[in-house]
């Protein structure tokens, strides 16, 4: 069991992503500043279930989140605007409010089987997501190859509730991402026809917003 800093948010990110954060609030900036000097400067993401990112009070986690690895910091105008990469799935086990200015946890890893098959599975998924577009009267300019960025550039763009975003997280590897966002894929645009559902706003897109 590893402990990692928790940095909580208000959306569920997935591996594969690149994740810019701006940081203001100072106990997240103490984080920053700790992970400047830590040879193996890594971080855990995860999705608020139930609080606030910013406040006194300790938000509810989701018990699965994602652990990024710290790339780039600038520091503007009072504030920080940082880089981080999102590589692994971890399960928290427990959180610690005093052994840091910070939230700890203490994590176990999630296995990564593989990704064997998600070839085809990603052509799938991308014409689900497609077939999902056309049933809301929407449309994607771009989406990516890499299975993990592809699964988390669908999610962005069927605008799901939380907990079913979570839910993605947690179903396994890419693979397993793939054949999750293709289900939901047809759920959504099944939905639509049947809603009668037309010209919705769908933006897709890897690169999230700064918090």
């Amino acid at each position: 069991m590893e402990s990692l800093p928790l940095f909580p948010l208000g959306t569920v990110l997935l591996p594969g992503v690149r994740l810019p954060l701006r940081v203001f609030e100072p106990r997240y900036v103490a984080m920053v500043g700790h992970l400047e000097r830590s040879d193996e400067p890594v971080f855990g993401v995860v999705a608020i279930r139930r609080g606030h990112e910013v406040g006194v009070a300790t938000p509810q986690l989701f018990d699965v989140g994602c652990s990024a690895s710290l790339d780039a910091v600038v520091r503007h105008e009072g504030h920080l605007l940082i880089e981080a990469n999102l590589e692994r799935r971890f399960r928290i086990e427990s959180v610690h409010e005093q052994r840091a200015p910070y939230l700890v946890a203490d994590v176990t890893w999630l296995d990564e089987p593989g990704d064997a098959g998600t070839e085809d599975l990603a052509r799938e998924a991308r014409q689900g997501f497609v077939d999902f577009l056309d049933a809301v009267g929407g449309r994607a300019d771009l989406l990516p190859d890499d299975p993990d960025l592809l699964a988390a550039s669908i999610l962005d763009g069927l605008g799901l509730p939380l907990p079913e975003q979570q839910a993605l997280l947690e179903a396994g590897d890419a693979a397993e991402r793939l054949r999750a966002v293709r289900r939901l894929c047809r759920r959504e645009a099944a939905l639509a026809e049947t809603l009668g559902v037309r010209n919705a706003a769908v933006t897709p897109s890897t690169r999230l917003n700064p918090n």
